[in-house]
């Protein structure tokens, strides 16, 4: 942070920019034509503050619309560079005005003026402004003219009785609300002016403008206010400059996962998750804003919020009653993966050409929603469009079970990428060695033809055969399964062979739209294809969709085709674990038991595998078998050690119950977290080629 001079500099910069801005805008109005995009290459010095140029934006909009001739607003934004999204934003605002004029009824009188006081506070310089509300940078004497952001707005406020009980770094606090005239006015530190829709538009420009593809955008966007140097505090840096921007991204969206996590751990819904409510300060460090959509007071069924980042059971619940109570904990899940999606991606996964969210009926964004998961760029890896795609499933009980396996996800790709090069120096040697050695092995026994695939490897053209697009499809299985899940349905449509369909529901599951794959799955082995992955790849949909009588079942057909499948052995664990968890009061079968342990003894392991474990035993120790507690544990100290982050365990309601107790549990829970590479996928099995 700057000195009280500095301050007072800045801030006389910012009034001066202010006083150019109104005389700009004064010529504009007596017959000068409007142009922002002129006036701020002819004052350079306004472009140092965002408010100015989304004000210069509106301004011209305004005028062009009143002279009848109204820009385009998607085309017109995006002159405005790093801070296109924020003019957007303010132009589906206007629109929205102008639908609905009855909204601005309650909010009656003169805003605040620079220099006037609010609750002792100090106005120094405006941050943003919208079609409901203002943002300003405050002095407050009673802390030491510390700075603050004064947020004035239309009708109550329950974000201070909310908030005040925060303790997050990435959740921003708040300090007061108290009634401003007809609106309300609520304090809060300070910490950035830009915000990630920002950080969006400067990270995916216009058409014709090249992309930077290095973290260094999104520190420059978060800087790109003068005023974000006036952030007090340590600043403990969330982005490395030169890594890659999706790893600067992702860093980023763990740490919006964790608030997130955070939130529903103390029972508040956000409620109006997206980009323009994370503020990021420098260092790419986000902080969550505006918690009006969280008042538990809301009357039951109310649903509020943005439509582009509602769940479609809130979509539905716009327009009709809904059949069954909706989580608010899902639906923030679904917002969660909408706003990660446009951070790494640039645009809305259902509305990728619209332009516009204010553009898009309710409607047909469920219709589009319904329509099938979104691709992702091969830029994105696996495990992050994974998480991400289930996140953004349909139905709730198919997205994730918190926010916390989400960044747990995100933060294991940022380390995994971030691992130091002598690491990485070292694996590649180890791996040159055991090739070496296999060379001459291979050249003492003889050559060894690798075993043939049943399906030809495709040519260099394009693939014709459906033998040909399965063989593409097998080369895009692990880097683009949207790709993969194509080829394989043409090589489908071509040869009508099952073998094809059996890949087509793997797919499917594999982007978290199992109840996709189920009816794909059902087919292959009506169809004949009744390998044990296929059928295990089946009980595993089934069992993400509650389908438990159903999966059991078919994961038993399954083990009788592959009597020691880990994956089938697992799932089955799983589902007899949830059929016992679901009983009043909650049993454990015993067979669950069995099947675990085998899956146990089977190898490979990972922190999934040893969470259920430890979730069977927890369930089946009593004066019984006390020595299942001792052995849940364990299970539980095995699942740190592969990666899990404690967290996880703290917040899981059956380990707290039955084992938070017991010292060992203590010690698991205070254990370090140390992010590991993508855990094995245990569950899903590639179906034989």
């Amino acid at each position: 942070m700057n000195t009280p001079q500095e301050l007072d500099t800045l801030a006389a910069a910012a009034a001066a920019a202010r006083k150019t801005a109104v005389e700009i805008k004064r010529r504009w109005r007596h017959g000068e034509t409007p142009d922002a995009t002129a006036a701020l290459a002819d004052h350079p010095e306004l472009a140092r503050f965002k408010s100015i140029v989304v004000d210069l934006a509106y301004e011209e909009f305004l005028l062009r619309e009143k002279g009848g001739e109204p820009p385009n607003p998607a085309s017109f934004a995006v002159r405005f560079s790093t801070y296109w999204a924020s003019v957007r934003n303010m132009l589906d605002a206007h629109k929205l005005l102008q639908e609905r004029p009855e909204l601005l009824e309650s909010a009656g009188g003169d805003w605040p003026e620079i220099g006037s006081t609010i609750q002792d506070c100090i106005l120094l310089v405006e941050l943003g402004r919208g079609a409901f509300g203002r943002a300003y940078l405050a002095k407050d004497p009673g802390i030491g003219d510390r700075l603050c952001v004064i947020k004035v707005s239309a009708g109550g406020s329950d974000e201070a009785r909310l908030m005040g009980r925060m303790a997050h770094d990435h959740v921003t606090d708040v300090r007061w609300a108290h009634p401003f005239g007809n609106r309300t006015a609520v304090c809060m530190p300070f910490v950035g002016v830009s915000t990630l829709a920002d950080v969006i538009s400067a990270a995916f420009p216009g058409e014709g403008q090249s992309r930077v593809l290095t973290a260094q955008i999104i520190l420059d966007a978060a800087e790109a206010d003068d005023l974000a140097g006036q952030v007090a505090g340590t600043i403990n840096p969330i982005v490395r400059p030169n890594e890659p921007f999706v790893v600067g991204a992702c860093a980023v969206a763990a740490r919006i996962a964790d608030a997130v996590a955070y939130l529903h751990t103390k029972n508040i819904i956000h409620g109006d998750l997206k980009p323009s409510n994370v503020v990021v300060g420098p260092g790419g460090s986000p902080h969550l804003i505006d918690f009006n959509l969280s008042g538990q007071d809301a009357p039951p069924g109310t649903v509020r919020g943005t439509p582009a980042y509602m769940a479609p059971e809130l979509l539905d619940a716009l327009t009709k009653l809904p059949t069954s109570p909706i989580d608010p904990h899902k639906a923030d899940l679904f917002a969660l993966g909408v706003v990660l999606y446009e951070l790494l991606t640039g645009h809305h996964p259902f509305q990728p050409n619209s332009g516009s969210a204010a553009n898009v009926t309710t409607d047909t964004l469920a219709a589009a929603i319904r329509g099938g998961p979104p691709l992702f760029p091969n830029e994105i890896p696996p495990s992050v469009a994974r998480v991400i795609a289930s996140c953004l499933a349909v139905d709730p009980a198919a997205r994730p079970a918190n926010a916390t396996a989400v960044q747990t996800v995100l933060d294991r790709f940022v380390s995994d990428s971030r691992a130091p090069r002598r690491r990485r120096r070292r694996a590649i040697t180890g791996a040159a060695l055991v090739a070496a050695l296999l060379v001459v092995f291979i050249g003492a026994i003889g050559p060894v033809r690798p075993p043939q695939l049943d399906v030809p490897p495709a040519a260099d053209r394009p693939p014709q055969t459906g033998d040909e697009f399965a063989a593409r499809g097998l080369a895009r299985l692990h880097d683009d399964l949207s790709g993969a899940e194509a080829d394989f349905n043409k090589a489908f449509q071509l040869t009508n062979n099952p073998k094809y369909l059996g890949f087509v529901a793997y797919c499917r599951s594999r982007t978290g739209w199992n109840r996709d794959a189920i009816p794909i799955g059902k087919r292959a082995v009506d169809k004949g294809f009744r390998s044990a992955e296929v059928l295990n790849n089946l009980g595993y949909a089934q069992l993400e969709m509650d389908q438990l009588p159903e999966a059991i079942e078919v994961l038993t057909d399954a083990l009788e085709v592959h009597r020691n499948m880990q994956a089938a052995l697992f799932n089955r664990a799983f589902a007899r674990f949830k059929q016992g968890s679901k009983q009043n009061p909650p049993v454990v079968d015993p067979k669950a038991v069995e099947d675990i342990e085998v899956a146990l003894a089977a190898g490979p392991s990972s922190y999934e595998l040893h969470l259920t474990a430890a979730q069977i035993f927890a369930l089946g120790a009593d004066e019984h078998r006390p020595e299942l507690t001792d052995r849940a544990i364990e299970q539980l100290r095995q699942a740190v050690q592969t990666g899990l982050n404690p967290t996880v365990i703290q917040n899981n309601t059956l380990l707290q119950k039955r084992l938070a107790k017991y010292p060992g549990f203590q010690e698991v829970i205070a254990a370090p977290f140390v992010p590991s590479g993508d855990p094995p996928q245990l569950r899903l099995v590639e179906p034989s080629r």
